[in-house]
């Protein structure tokens, strides 16, 4: 299968009538978009003018800057009590590109790639284009994961990706079980590509402790992550790609040099400076807790109106049950109710009956958008 047999997501087509009826002076409440309502912070702005004002705009190591990948071990070999190295980092263009590198590197014609969902369109598509096969296995409800996963392993399945916490459910992993993933995949010889792009986000346990610090020390785990999220840096388009098993590493780095050559010098000095200013933490501190207030409040106000969602905890989205096709469901609000958000469909077949919403907005205008969500549901049923 090649990128012409890859249709676009369920997304995209409401994505885009969304920005035609706004064309139109239409009001549109946009619960889709998945990045906070935060200004990227002064300082990381500053670091990136004042690097292209110094003419740090010329090639770069394909790898990433020495220093900057130097710090990133030194930060989480602090975090994580486990050392680290900088020759175990690549600088990726954002989480995507990672992902694309490593399923590059890593994924030859019939490979099988285990996908945990609901999940990231991009991820099924890429595996596609690059000749693999996905096997897709739902979380939700699902008690047997571990022995769910067991069984769709063959000779054939080459990686297992998951993402917790979830886009698009906000949902969390418990650590023994991520564990046993873990051990499980290390005795099959699979590795374990973990999307942590939402690291961050747990408004339900302490922050440091979302996944097990353990988890670095696999030679089978693959880390993925960015700075889109945490420091409000999504169009930076700047991340990571952590590895023990330097042998598979290079192939990334080699994946990755073809792909994009290196990424700007000048967004991994405001990717540096987001790292290691202290002003940063304070940002985040505030974010986190705004973030927090509206995972709580947004809870409260769907079962005020007898709404169903998962629970979810992490991220900044609520996956609410629609209980009827999300597809039609999410078209009929966009152009009715001047809500965009987007159908669960999007994330897989698990999310059919769903609809995903951020709170990563202003609070009134979410609250506002889950009335009118409310409200066309009344009707219908």
């Amino acid at each position: 299968m090649n990128i012409n047999d890859i249709e676009p997501t369920p997304s995209v087509a409401l994505a885009d009538l969304s920005r035609q009826l706004k064309s139109q002076g239409k009001e549109i409440i946009t619960l889709q978009t998945g990045e906070p309502d935060f200004d990227s912070p002064s300082h990381i702005k500053k670091k990136a003018n004042f690097a292209i004002e110094s003419n740090k705009t010329k090639y770069s190591y394909s790898s990433g800057l020495p220093e900057f990948r130097s710090y990133l071990a030194e930060t989480y070999s602090d975090i994580y009590k486990h050392e680290m190295k900088k020759d175990q980092f690549i600088i990726s263009a954002g989480a995507v590109q990672g992902i694309s590198s490593v399923i590059s590197a890593m994924i030859e014609l019939n490979d099988e790639v285990i996908i945990i969902e609901p999940a990231w369109p991009t991820i099924k598509s890429l595996v596609l284009n690059n000749g693999g096969i996905p096997k897709c296995i739902s979380f939700v409800n699902n008690q047997n994961l571990l022995e769910d996963i067991k069984k769709n392993i063959t000779h054939s399945t080459k990686l297992v990706y998951l993402n917790f916490p979830n886009n698009p459910t906000g949902e969390l992993i418990p650590s023994k079980l991520y564990i046993e993933i873990l051990d499980l995949l290390s005795k099959k010889n699979v590795f374990l590509v973990s999307d942590e792009v939402y690291e961050y986000f747990d408004f339900i346990n302490d922050i440091n402790m979302i996944l097990p610090p353990q988890r670095f020390k696999y030679e089978n785990f693959i880390c993925i992550n960015s700075f889109s999220k945490k420091y409000c840096m999504t169009g930076f388009r700047i991340g990571y790609i952590y590895s023990l098993n330097i042998d598979i590493l290079s192939k990334i780095a080699l994946a990755s040099q073809i792909n994009i050559t290196n990424v700007p010098e000048f967004t991994q000095q405001a990717a540096f400076e987001a790292l290691s200013h202290p002003d940063s933490k304070n940002f985040t501190k505030e974010m986190y807790s705004v973030l927090s207030d509206r995972y709580y409040s947004v809870n409260e106000f769907l079962k005020s109106l007898d709404l169903s969602s998962l629970k979810g905890g992490g991220a900044f989205y609520k996956f609410i049950n629609i209980n009827q096709d999300a597809q039609s469901f999410s078209k009929e609000l966009l152009t009715d109710y001047s809500v965009c958000v987007v159908p669960g469909t999007a994330y897989g077949e698990s999310g059919k009956n769903f609809i995903r919403i951020t709170f990563a907005e202003n609070l009134d205008k979410v609250k506002e958008g889950i009335s009118r969500i409310a409200e066309l549901l009344n009707k219908i049923q």
